[in-house]
């Protein structure tokens, strides 16, 4: 997915992972997802209020233009 991403000319891969998981946390940062943020208590998941937390990959260089079709 990442490479087809990349390939589409995208920059930026984005994940929300409800708290606590460090399984989802280990398996992003495996793929080099870094943390951006964090909200609180506004996912319901296993019967209790969950944070989410926010990571971002980096794809692309940002000094390259987008592919035509996107740029327009």
């Amino acid at each position: 997915l990442l490479s087809r991403l990349t390939q589409r000319g995208f920059r930026r891969a984005f994940a929300g992972i409800a708290q606590p998981n460090q399984a989802s946390i280990a398996f992003h940062e495996s793929f080099g997802f870094r943390p951006v943020g964090h909200y609180q208590r506004v996912g319901w998941k296993l019967g209790a209020w969950r944070d989410v937390q926010w990571w971002q990959l980096g794809l692309a260089d940002d000094e390259v233009d987008p592919p035509a079709e996107i740029a327009t």
